[in-house]
């Protein structure tokens, strides 16, 4: 049986997506996610980003960091170990609801901006 991240690379592939790594700093971070449509996978800053500039992200939990960002922001909990199938359902569903999990997430972000911004000035 395929490991079920390989399951996941093997559907983007299919329909044509791109799979590109982030590990060379934040340059090309950002310049990769300026660009970027969807973001699905582990790292949470991708996450965070994404939703910041509105753009579609669902986010596997590999710890605590990944669940406490979907418990705060909402959307899908999908755990690492959980296998392919919730990961592939999710971007399903996303597509099929037009990204409405992610609509749900930036107006969670506008909602609290205000009082995030109120707390870093307290410092």
């Amino acid at each position: 049986m395929l490991r079920w991240h390989v399951r996941v690379f093997a559907f983007a592939a299919a329909r044509g997506w791109q799979v590109a790594p982030i590990a060379d700093g934040l340059d090309k971070f950002k310049a990769l996610y300026d660009l970027t449509d969807l973001h699905v996978g582990y790292r949470v800053h991708a996450h965070i980003y994404s939703l910041s500039q509105q753009s579609a992200s669902i986010l596997i939990n590999e710890d605590t960091r990944g669940v406490g960002q979907v418990t705060a922001l909402g959307g899908k909990m999908l755990m690492a170990g959980a296998g392919a199938d919730g990961v592939l359902e999710a971007v399903e569903e996303h597509f099929g609801t037009r990204g409405e999990a992610v609509r749900g997430s930036t107006e969670s972000i506008k909602a609290t901006y205000p009082t995030m911004v109120e707390f870093l000035g307290s410092f």
